[in-house]
């Protein structure tokens, strides 16, 4: 079985503002409650949904909190979004806390070794969210 990494939780803290700008501008006229698979223009493929109750912070099958800011929870390959500035960003020494100094991706979402078609797979319904092997219900 093939397997590979996957960033889950809102993509808006991992992707720079030009990469968010055109992802979310694929969406922009859709309500998201059924969850969407886009396509950037260089290949890179993303999967989100809208949460039922918009930003704040949503628990996981894996006991983990996410974090929302955009109203929506994805999932990509790592490989997709390894490259973004946003996502190498260091939290600062002086930040409060256990996250201090670490990537700021690690502070917020999780990163998981999944099989590849637990990304094809990927689903949400009106704030119920299936994210490979992780099941998020933000109802």
């Amino acid at each position: 079985m093939e397997m590979n990494k996957y960033y889950i939780g809102d993509l808006c803290y991992v992707l720079d503002d030009t990469t968010y700008d055109e992802l979310f501008g694929l969406v922009e006229d859709d309500c998201l409650t059924k969850g969407k698979f886009v396509t950037l223009k260089d290949g890179r493929k993303f999967f989100l949904g809208r949460t039922a109750h918009g930003d704040g912070g949503y628990f996981g099958s894996d006991g983990q909190q996410y974090g929302v800011d955009s109203g929506t929870i994805g999932i990509a390959a790592l490989e997709d979004i390894c490259h973004e500035k946003k996502f190498n960003h260091r939290i600062p020494d002086e930040f409060p806390g256990p996250r201090a100094g670490k990537l700021y991706h690690e502070g917020i979402s999780q990163i998981y070794m999944m099989p590849i078609d637990s990304f094809e797979r990927s689903s949400s319904n009106k704030g119920k969210f299936q994210l490979g092997k992780i099941s998020i219900d933000t109802r």
